[in-house]
Parts: C-alpha cells; structure tokens; sequence
C-alpha cells in the first residue's frame, strides 16, 4: 500500500534485485520494475516518477546513460535518480553525479540501507517541492507588488531601499535605480516637522506598524499627499528582517473631497455661497456683531415672476439669466458684503456692518436702478424686478433660523405690496406672512375640492346695445369666508403655480357654460376667458385647448382668450407661435388691459389678435382728462388701423358710454350696463336684454 504517494521506477535485469525492491519498497511507494533502461525510459515519459533506482550495467542503454537521457526531459530537475553499482565506490560516483545523479547504492543492496536510501530521496523531494513552493510564491508576490496599483518599497534593517515596484515609479518619477541603496527620506517634502517623523517611527518599531496621510515630494518637486501605511517584516524567529512601505497618490481624493466641499457650499450655477454656506456665514457675523456691539442687515431678494419667465425661456437661457443677474448683483456689493443664492430665484444679501438702516435701502435703490436695464438672453431681452425683505439684527433676531423666517416673512410682504419694492421686517410681520400661508393652503385645497365659481360680465355691442358676449371671472367661494376677492387670491396663485390648475378650471367651466346658454338662441355670440402667462406658456397648453373643447363641444371661434401685453412680450417668437396655432383652431384672441404695459407696435403687428381691450384706467377719467382721452382715441385709431375690435372696459357712467361710442369703440363692458353675475342670472339678464339694454 503506497502511504508516500511517490511513484518509483526501479530498472535491473537481475530479476532477484527487482523482487527485493518489491518486497522492500512495494508497500511504501508507487512502485513499477523494469528489466531495461528502454521500457523505463517509455515509462517514465508516459508517466513520470519522482524517484528512479537504475542499476549501473544494463543491456543496452546503461543507468549513466539513462540518467542523462532522463535529465534532458523537461521538469525532471527535481527526480531523485540512486544509481545502483558494485564498482569501486570512488570511481562510480564522480561519473554518477556528473550524469546528473542524486546518490548511489552499492551492492548487494541491502533492505535497510535501501530504505534509508529511500526515505532521504523522499525527504529530499519533499524539500525541493517546499523550495518550489516558496519561489512561486515569491514570484506570485513580486508579480502582485510590481502590478499593484500602490507605490510599494522595501527596505533593509538600515533603512536602504532593495526593491521597488512600477506603480513606486509612477508615483514618484524616480527609476529603480535611483531609489535602489537610498533611505526613504530622500522623497521627504519638508512639510513634516522632525516630532511627527519621531512619532511615525516610534508606531513602527513598537506596534510593528503605522499608517497616516503623509505629504511627500516627487522628482520634478512636486509636492504631493498620499495614504502610506509601514510594516516591520520579521523572519521565524521574531528578527526584524526588512520594513515595508506601501502607498497611494490620494491627490484626486483630496481634489474630490475639495469638489465635495466646494459643491456643499456653492451654487454650481453661479458660483456663490449657498443657502448652509450663507448660514455659517451670518452665525459667524451673529457672534462677531455680539462681541463688537454693532448693527448689521440682511437683504433677501425673490425675482419677480421669475417663473413665468423661466417657463417662456428655456431652462438653459433661464440658467443664463441667473449667471448674468449675479454677476450683476456682484458688481453692486461692498467688498466686505456677502452675497448668496439661497433657492431657485431668491438671493441674500448680508451686509456685516452697517451705521444706519438707510445703507441697506441704498444697495436696494441701486440694484432696481440696474435691474431697469433689460438683461439680454439670447438676443431676447428680458425685464426682471425684485421683491426684497430687510432685517435688521440683532434687533429683529439674535440667530440665524429667525433671521432668515423674518426676512423671508419681509420679503413677502413687499410682493404683497406690488412687487420690484421692498419692505423692512416688523412683528406684524409674521401675522401677514402666516395669513399668507394658510391662504395658500386654502387655495390648493380649493383647486381639490373645486371650490371656486364662475360669475360672467356681459360685452355690450356698442352700436345695439344687444349683450353680444361674455366674460368669465373666477370667484372664490370659500367654505368659512364665503366669497374671497380675486385681489386677494390671484397673485398667491400666481406666485406659487397655482393659476396653472386654476386657469384650467375656469377655462372648461367657461365652455360648459357657453354651450349650455348657446343651446337658448340668446344671441351669444362668444365667452371670454382671461389666460395667465404662466398657463399660456406651459407645456402642453395647446393640448389642453383641444381636450377642453373637445369634452365640452364648445365651437372654437366661440372662445375668446384674453392675455395681458406683459405676457406677449416674455418670448415674442413663441408667442406668435402658440398664437397661429390657436388661430388655426378657430379661437378668437385678445390683449387684455391694453396701454398699460410695453404697448410695442413692432411686436403688436406680428400677433393675429382680434381685439384690443382698453383698460379701465384710461376710461376712468375720460371725461375729464385730456390725457387720458388722447390715449383712448389713439388706441381706437390703432385698432381701426389693424381692422381690430375695441372694447372698452370699467364703464360706470353715461360720460363713459357716451365718449366711447362716439370715439368708435366697437364693444362696451362695465357697471352701467351689468355686474359680474353668476351663470343662472347671465341667462335671465340675457332674456331680458334680447332687444337690447333700454334708456343706455
């Protein structure tokens, strides 16, 4: 039974010396006999054995001869070859080892001898495979140093280098040949002081280790920080032998860490601090302003209607807008001011020091002063105002989570106010601002709940006094407030999207109701709807056009859309745009409150409008104001000019009437003739109006 698991070739033509191998031998290894060196060499090459015995004289090819022809084959080095012999001992083995043999047996063989013999050949095998072993590994190693991705050098007991790897070269620029025989201070960059170099050691030599970040210095000199981790290499008997470095440039890392940090703290966009950034730098202006007892201010300012322009732009010139505009703002800062984009269109301003309140107003007046110059977007110029709120501190706040609720409190309150002005912190304040929030809430909750009503004003043909049209305004009936003003509501829903949900509302309630009244023959000839830029310059407005019309069967060219002039002019190309393409529906369109905005005749000519709408502001005084009636006739002019229809808006006496159909206003709206009324009285007032409104 083979208990080695050695495969052993034995080779003699005395058949009584192979059977004492096979007594001997059999049960200890993988034994096969052969009578020559012919039929073992054959063997062999079919499978070869660690261990061969060959008797010296054989027919044939000898055991010398054989040896040779067996060291010839490919990975026999380590074959334990005993060449067995009864020569003189001397002779045979010079002529033996020089053949490429391990060691002899003389004879007669002996049975204990043979398996001395035996055993040292397999102890000798044994020591060659751990030898083996131990140089692949060795060179799996040096094959795993020299491609790792770290700098690796080992060093001797002194401390001068014996090996590097490619990854030391790259890293450091320096040829093996270079560092090879140096100690590794010489890549020192200076940056350390001698204590932290004492320290490093001490780790080393008492805990066997140490690994740190570490500034080091390349060939070309550059400085550079990189993770090095150091290890003592001790032999079996606990003797330091070596010490090993392994390292890694961590200068991306660091320049990662510094994006990570730049990115937590700055606006991609534009570059400036952050909301968190502007934060720590207030509490820190807090602390100061406390320890010097001085005043300082916070100014926070919120883009007018930014959204509605962000909507007409695209994103991309909107991005443009913003870069441009903080440039700007950058140019209206004191060199100690901080200024930060704190959300999407609101910007902060802090102003650490300031003598009097009158130095906040003052940067205030000089940033609307700027901003009356148009910013130009991709040959587009653009109008942008701003609402800001001021604080004062430490009087309205010693902490930055109140100051910034109070200035953004303020700033809310100067949008209340009529927007591009501003308006200081005060403790009623806050009264405002909640009444602001809850009034939001309410209004979303409104749009779920459908809350909101339609009355109608009726458009009074001029010439018949016949009510001709109408036009739809939203009312909202709230369930504890009953009737809330539009003043009230349309500019929080404009500022917060709302009037996009909203405007849908109105727009297919307005429809309901014209086909409703159309199918009484009254003589309507169309219903008017009030459109906000917003909602006309979102995404998909034109399918929502087609999808009310559709589910309500209202004609298209019974539906007038109403825009203001401000929102004409946001994107005058895609304004023509959606403005053919309502056109090619059928769609009758209108400029609400006309005269009151940019009133541009090189643009006005490029629109397919049907109707001008003059506006109630110009009305008001007509009979009075010489002004006021030159701007009226001149509208009507332009209107005839433009074979468009004119109507004339906020009509509450018969001077107002009088004027304007003597001037040629085509159509008449206002409190002479009717006030705004729900659907039900509409169809009344209609019935009893059939013929005309009487003693008008």
């Amino acid at each position: 039974m083979n208990t080695s698991g050695v495969r052993v070739l034995a080779v003699d033509d005395d058949p009584v010396a192979l059977l004492l191998y096979d007594r001997v031998l059999g049960d200890l290894v993988d034994l096969e006999t052969h009578p020559d060196a012919e039929s073992a060499l054959e063997a062999y090459r079919r499978e070869p054995a660690q261990i061969l015995l060959l008797d010296w004289l054989l027919p044939g090819m000898d055991g010398l001869e054989l040896t040779r022809q067996i060291r010839q084959i490919p990975d026999s080095e380590d074959v334990q070859i005993l060449i067995v012999t009864g020569r003189d001992e001397s002779d045979n083995l010079a002529q033996a080892l020089e053949a490429g043999a391990n060691d002899y047996l003389e004879k007669p063989v002996q049975p204990a001898h043979l398996k001395v013999r035996l055993e040292i050949a397999i102890r000798n095998l044994r020591i060659l495979e751990t030898k083996r072993q131990s140089e692949r590994r060795g060179a799996l190693m040096l094959q795993v140093f020299d491609n790792s991705l770290h700098g690796i050098l080992i060093t001797n007991t002194e401390n001068r280098i014996i090996y590097t790897n490619r990854a030391f070269s790259r890293i450091t620029g320096y040829a093996p040949e270079e560092a090879l025989g140096e100690q590794p201070n010489f890549l020192s960059s200076g940056f350390h002081s001698a204590a932290f170099y004492d320290k490093m050691w001490h780790s080393v030599h008492e805990a066997g280790s140490w690994k740190g970040e570490i500034w080091n210095k390349r060939k070309d000199g550059e400085v550079y920080p990189e993770w090095l981790e150091i290890y003592t290499v001790l032999n079996e008997s606990q003797e330091l032998t070596n010490y090993m470095a392994h390292f890694v440039d961590i200068s991306q890392k660091k320049q990662n860490e510094e994006q990570l940090r730049y990115l937590a703290s700055y606006d991609t966009l534009t570059g400036l601090p952050n909301r968190s950034h502007f934060i720590e730098i207030l509490s820190r202006a807090l602390l100061k302003a406390r320890e010097e007892k001085t005043r300082g201010a916070i100014l926070y300012l919120d883009l007018d209607r930014f959204q509605v322009v962000n909507d007409t732009l695209s994103h991309g010139s909107g991005d443009l807008l913003l870069r441009d505009l903080s440039q700007r703002l950058r140019n209206l800062m004191g060199p100690t001011d901080v200024l930060s984009r704190t959300g999407g269109d609101e910007f902060a301003i802090l102003l650490e020091i300031i003598d009097s309140v009158d130095e906040a107003v003052q940067i205030i007046e000089r940033i609307k002063k700027d901003f009356a110059s148009p910013f130009v977007v991709d040959g587009q110029e653009i109008y942008v105002s701003a609402s800001t709120g001021i604080c004062i501190f430490p009087d309205d706040g010693t902490d930055s989570d109140a100051l910034l609720r109070n200035v953004d409190m303020a700033m809310y309150r100067a949008k209340e106010s009529g927007r591009n002005t501003y308006h200081f912190y005060s403790p009623d304040t806050n009264t405002r601002a909640f009444e602001h929030l809850a009034l939001e809430a309410s209004l979303r909750r409104a749009i779920e709940k459908e809350e909101f009503v339609l009355f109608f004003q009726p458009l009074i043909d001029a010439s018949t006094l016949k009510t001709i049209a109408a036009e739809s305004l939203i009312r909202w009936n709230h369930p504890e407030l009953g009737m809330v003003s539009p003043a009230r509501f349309i500019p929080v829903a404009e500022e917060t999207g709302l009037i996009v949900p909203m405007g849908k509302i109105v727009l297919k309630k307005a429809c309901q109701t014209f086909v409703d009244l159309m199918n009484t023959n009254l003589g309507l000839e169309h219903i008017a709807v009030n459109v906000s830029a917003r909602q006309f310059f979102q995404s998909g407005f034109l399918d929502e056009i087609d999808e009310v019309l559709a589910s309500t069967n209202m004609p298209a060219n019974s539906l007038e859309l109403e825009l203001t002039e401000s929102a004409f002019i946001q994107d005058v190309d895609r304004t023509v745009e959606l403005l053919d393409a309502l056109r090619s529906r059928g769609i009758r369109l209108a400029i609400d409150d006309f005269g009151t905005g940019f009133s541009s005749l090189s643009y006005l000519k490029r629109f397919p409008l049907d109707t001008l709408k003059v506006d109630q502001s110009f009305v008001r005084d007509i009979h009075r104001s010489a002004d006021d009636l030159a701007i009226v006739r001149a509208i009507i002019a332009l209107a005839s000019v433009m074979k468009l229809r004119i109507v004339g808006e906020g009509i509450e006496t018969q001077d107002h009437s009088r004027i304007l159909r003597e001037e040629g206003c085509n159509i008449l709206q206002g409190y002479l003739y009717a006030r705004p009324m729900p659907a039900e009285e509409l169809k009344t007032f209609l019935q009893e109006s059939e013929h005309g409104l009487k003693g008008l």
